[in-house]
This record gives C-alpha cells, structure tokens and sequence, in this order.
C-alpha cells in the first residue's frame, strides 16, 4: 500500500491473501487463518487503512535502534505507540 503498486492490499497478486480470497490458485499449503477470515471484511478494512504519518514514523525510529525502542511525542513525552497497538 505504502508503494502505492495497488489501491488495494487484495489486488497484490503475489501476496499470499490473493490466493486465500480465491483470486489465485496457491502454489504453496497455508494453515487456516481465523483471525483474517473471523471478520473479513473488517480485517480488510483494516489492511487497506493508511497508518498516520507519525505512527509509521514512531516505526521507523523504533526499527533503526540496536533494540526496538518507541518514539515518545515531544512536547509530552509520551510513547506515540503503545504496547499492542496496531497501525
């Protein structure tokens, strides 16, 4: 998404949910995914929203430390994600 190579996480066609949607044959077994097929339509929703700017940023210093360690906002101090957050 971030690429912009598709407008939407399902028409990518060499991610493996193009095939577990039925849009490709699968060339490879998958287990069974509850947690994306318990409520589909959300959780595509969900993949096809764009995080905030400032959460992906929060993500990209996290990942460029020796151990992940969470951006804190400025003027607050606090940590832009928190523990479980989902972007």
């Amino acid at each position: 998404m971030s690429a912009k190579i598709v407008n939407r996480v399902e028409d990518y066609e060499f991610s493996t949910l193009h095939g577990l949607i039925g849009r490709q044959r699968l060339i490879i077994p998958l287990e069974e995914d509850i947690t994306l097929f318990s409520s589909f339509d959300e959780t595509l929703r969900w993949l096809n929203k764009q995080p905030e700017e400032k959460r992906k940023e929060a993500v990209r210093y996290a990942l460029k430390r020796p151990y992940y360690k969470i951006k804190k906002e400025r003027n607050t101090n606090k940590p832009i994600l928190k523990d479980n957050d989902l972007l």
